[in-house]
């Protein structure tokens, strides 16, 4: 399923670029990812991945990579901004993980439905923390929540997606 779904992306070429680069730019991604560790002092660098936009821009939303180091802990680790679908609006979030790309952080940055923003919680999106890949199942690896099962199952996909993503992208930039 996920290699058909892989190689489907891979046939939709350049439909998102010039959307994707004013989407999270350095500035507000770095006062995101302040926010989710809770830091004072992180620096960042947005990871190009114009050559790999056959691969990301299977999305047909925005999607941005930046690599970062937590200044006072000496952490480094990468987060991925972009946007899930709830039933009837997008959501953004992010997705900050270690080096090895296991995630540290799922944290939604805007919820702009009128339903199903029970999925901000923090301890709801814990359940994210340690994933590294693989298949993630709503209802048994992930709790669902009444009201939000849209939301929940788009997340719960995409975060699996998003992990695939990063992989490829922080590969081909080493």
């Amino acid at each position: 399923m996920v290699l058909k779904r892989l190689f489907a992306f891979l046939l939709v070429l350049n439909s998102i670029s010039s959307f994707s680069q004013d989407f999270y730019p350095l500035k507000k991604a770095t006062k995101s990812v302040l926010s989710a560790l809770k830091a004072k002092n992180i620096v960042a660098e947005e990871i190009d991945i114009t050559e790999l936009e056959s691969v990301v821009s299977f999305r047909t939303i925005p999607f941005v990579i930046y690599k970062f180091q937590y200044i006072e802990l000496a952490k480094k680790g990468y987060v991925a901004f972009t946007q899930a679908k709830g039933r009837f609006e997008n959501f953004d979030y992010l997705v900050l993980t270690d080096l090895d790309l296991t995630v540290d952080i799922v944290k939604v940055l805007k919820y702009r439905s009128e339903f199903g923003s029970e999925i901000a919680s923090k301890k709801w999106l814990s359940q994210f923390n340690k994933y590294s890949g693989g298949a993630l199942k709503y209802g048994d690896d992930i709790s669902a929540i009444s009201g939000a099962i849209f939301s929940v199952t788009s997340l719960t996909e995409d975060i699996q997606e998003v992990i695939e993503i990063m992989k490829i992208c922080v590969q081909s930039n080493l």
